[in-house]
């Protein structure tokens, strides 16, 4: 582990070692890479390095950076409260019930202040109310349907909303889509029933039970955005662990997860890559119960490798695209963002989102190449990432057949 991905955990965990390690290196510490590497937190990580006495030690530019991003993320919760509240208010007048998923659920019960904790969405689960007639309770408060949203069909059926004008999407979801490929309507359902209401800015909102947040959390980063989020995601896990250690049901963590072989390889290589990055402790049985062997030593080594060394290029899939060295790859690159966003449109449906996404958001992602944006550097990252990815997928595929083949030899 190199002097910049210590310096990144340091940070993370609050270490007072943090200005030594600087000291120790200083022409060592990739800066630029820290700054990208804590793009998506960088309140948490001012914090931490007033904390740890680090200032003194960060260039200038790079401080300023981070302040600047600081008071953004402080501004941008004060407005996301402001939605968060208005939307409460309307739903609860409409007697539409509603529970918050992931981001407030962690920002306001595993961090210290919620605006350590950015968001760049809410995301609501509606149940089985009809996200039109949630979307239309919202609609006094200025959230509509965007057209690049209304010209494609939706997938898994989430309604996207946006107040012209802001940054903040709301996002109207069925059923969670870290969990409605995995478990049953019946155990979304029992999900639904445990949420819990919490306080959010001086008003009640309804979040998932801990162990469904973190079952979520995980399975999230891992099933749903193929451990392409960065370091963020671990933060949350590490959090809501240690906010949560006194009363959290392990045994009912362990239950929800084994019944769903997936399910229970992600949550272990999970949680196994956030004990190794922050310490945290997972109970033994806990790692038994989901099947943990040294066989998937590896995948929470490409995992961690993963985490450590993202510079926030997800999301650009033209970039991905110019990193594939040879068509064949390219063109399964294109397959496997169909099979991923497109399962449940039409083939015709499926050529018009292709087409959106190549041609309405490609000219900008081409553009940002051309100046610069996706320089050598940055298009070989992208290409070991989704190289590392696939090997842990591969990895994944073997522990899960191993694991079914085991079961039915026992049966």
């Amino acid at each position: 582990m190199n002097v910049t991905a210590r310096l990144l955990l340091a940070i993370i965990q609050g270490d007072p070692d943090a200005p030594a390690l600087v000291r120790a290196d200083p022409e060592g510490v990739d800066w630029e890479g820290l700054e990208a590497a804590t793009r998506t937190f960088r309140a948490l990580t001012l914090e931490n390095m007033h904390a740890t006495g680090l200032i003194p030690e960060v260039p200038q530019a790079s401080l300023s950076r981070w302040e600047d991003g600081a008071r953004l993320e402080v501004l941008l919760h004060v407005r996301r409260q402001a939605l968060i509240r208005s939307a409460i208010f309307l739903l609860s007048d409409a007697g539409i019930d509603v529970v918050f998923l992931k981001g407030v659920g962690l920002a306001h019960m595993s961090y210290p202040r919620p605006e350590l904790r950015p968001m760049t969405d809410l995301d609501l689960w509606v149940g089985q109310t009809d996200v039109d007639r949630v979307g239309d309770a919202l609609w006094p408060m200025g959230m509509t349907e965007p057209f690049r949203f209304q010209a494609i069909p939706r997938v898994r059926g989430v309604l996207m909303l946006e107040r012209p004008g802001t940054a903040t999407l709301m996002e109207l979801h069925p059923a969670p889509d870290s969990l409605c490929d995995l478990w049953t309507p019946e155990e979304l359902e029992a999900a639904w029933q445990r949420a819990i209401e919490i306080d959010v800015g001086g008003v009640t909102a309804r979040v998932m039970a801990p162990e469904d947040l973190l079952i979520h959390t995980c399975l999230h980063l891992s099933y749903n955005h193929h451990f392409d989020l960065g370091i963020r995601p671990y933060i949350d896990v590490a959090m809501l662990l240690k906010s949560h250690r006194p009363e959290l049901d392990w045994n009912a963590v362990v239950e929800r997860s084994v019944s769903h072989p997936e399910t229970a390889v992600w949550m272990d290589v999970v949680l196994r890559t956030t004990s190794r990055l922050f310490g945290t402790d997972i109970p033994d049985h806990v790692t038994v119960a989901l099947g943990g062997s040294d066989g998937r030593v590896e995948m929470v080594d490409v995992a961690t490798d993963l985490a450590l060394s993202h510079r926030g290029l997800r999301g650009t899939f033209i970039g991905e695209l110019v990193s594939i060295p040879t068509l064949m790859g390219r063109f399964k690159a294109i397959l496997r963002r169909g099979t991923i966003h497109y399962t449940e449109s039409s083939f015709p449906n499926w050529v018009v989102q292709l087409a959106v996404d190549v041609f309405a958001r490609g000219p900008r992602q081409i553009g940002r190449w051309l100046r610069g944006g996706y320089d050598r550097r940055s298009l070989d990252e992208r290409r070991s990432q989704v190289e590392r990815w696939e090997r842990l997928e591969a990895l994944a595929m073997r522990d899960m057949g191993r694991s079914r083949g085991d079961s039915a030899g026992g049966s």
